[in-house]
């Protein structure tokens, strides 16, 4: 007669019977007497741990934590900056607008004044543009 029992999912623990450690491969329970689960559990940990040291749980679940945190503020970051720029170019576009109005206006008196005022509205708004970022 053997003390150890293999519990599949769904199956109930032996009367007296506790979990000592899980079978991932089998999707199985290796669970033993109640004073000796506690003492196989940490034997079989022990082994684990010395085997793999602490990359078994860094690898894995820290890992992926920390790839999806960082990924979840690299998005939070690029939603930000999408709405703080939103309003420059609209305000580019509005600016660049009123300029051609301007422009035109200024064309029917002298094209080479006329001309010079655009290329001064681009190079302000260049300027700030760059100091935006």
């Amino acid at each position: 007669m053997t003390l150890k029992k293999l519990i599949r999912e769904g199956e109930m623990i032996p009367k007296y019977y506790g979990i000592a450690y899980r079978n991932w491969d089998s999707l199985t329970a290796v669970c033993y007497p109640i004073p000796l689960n506690l003492i196989v559990g940490i034997w079989d940990r022990s082994i684990l741990w010395l085997k793999h040291g602490h990359k078994l749980y860094e690898n894995g679940y820290s890992k992926g934590y920390s790839e999806g945190y960082r990924g979840g503020r690299e998005y939070a970051f690029n939603q930000w900056k999408q709405q703080a720029i939103r309003p420059e170019v609209e305000h580019l576009v509005k600016r660049g607008v009123d300029a051609m109005g301007d422009m035109f206006k200024l064309m029917r008196e002298d094209e080479a004044k006329a001309t010079g005022y655009f290329y001064k509205v681009i190079d302000e708004e260049t300027k700030r543009i760059s100091e935006f970022r």
